[in-house]
C-alpha cells in the first residue's frame, strides 16, 4: 500500500517506535484519533528495526519485530522476528541476530 519508503524514530525498543508513531499524530488536535491511526499504521508498516550502541559505542541490530496488522484496544499488535543475543558466539562476518518468531 503507498509508496515503498523508510523512515528514522528515536525510542528504546522496536515496540515503542511503534507507539510513538501511533500518539504522535494525535497531537494534530481533534481532526484525528487513534482509531483512524492505527489501523493505518497497522497497514503501512511492515518491518521496525530497533538499533542500539554496544558498550564499544558501535551500533548494532537489537531487534526486528513485524506488525501483525492488527489492533487491539487501540495498540497495533507485532511479534518479533529476530532479536540480538549477547550470550550467543558469532563468526566474523555474520550477524548476531537470533530466529525468535515469523517466518520470512
Amino acid at each position: 500500500m503507498g509508496v515503498p519508503g523508510a523512515a528514522t524514530v528515536h525510542a528504546n525498543s522496536a515496540v515503542e517506535a511503534l507507539e510513538k508513531l501511533t500518539l504522535l499524530p494525535l497531537l494534530a488536535g481533534r481532526n484525528i484519533d487513534r482509531s483512524f491511526v492505527a489501523p493505518a499504521l497497522a497497514r503501512a508498516v511492515d518491518l521496525v528495526v530497533h538499533c542500539a550502541r554496544d558498550s564499544a559505542g558501535r551500533r548494532r541490530v537489537e531487534e526486528v519485530i513485524e506488525p501483525t496488522g492488527e489492533v487491539v484496544h487501540g495498540r497495533l499488535v507485532s511479534r518479533p522476528v529476530y532479536r540480538h543475543d549477547d550470550g550467543d558466539i558469532v563468526r566474523p562476518g555474520r550477524a548476531d541476530l537470533r530466529r525468535v518468531g515469523a517466518p520470512l
